[in-house]
């Protein structure tokens, strides 16, 4: 969403469901964090919330989920594709090799 990436809405239609979240306004962590908690079965924990890992954008604070399975890494790869110049790369864990 920085440097060019696009607006929230292309992002999102990228994104599987629930990998990123936008809300209105310029929101700290603790508000993003009570919004996000409020949300039914949603671990704020496993997002990046954090007052340097917010995205801030037209008026909205976007989050990006920590935890990712191998088949949502298609998502990624396709954000690296629509946007080369920001030079997306991604490594799988040693976990997801046991």
């Amino acid at each position: 969403v920085l440097d060019g990436v696009g607006t929230p809405e292309q992002v999102l239609k990228i994104m599987p469901k629930g990998r990123f979240k936008c809300y209105e306004g310029n929101l700290g962590s603790e508000q993003v964090r009570e919004l996000l908690d409020s949300e039914e079965k949603v671990w704020p924990d496993e997002f990046f919330y954090g007052d340097d890992e917010l995205i801030h954008v037209e008026d909205k604070t976007c989050v990006l989920y920590k935890i990712w399975r191998r088949e949502a890494l298609d998502a990624v790869e396709r954000l690296a594709e629509k946007f080369p110049g920001l030079n997306i790369t991604f490594k799988q864990s040693a976990q997801d090799d046991a």
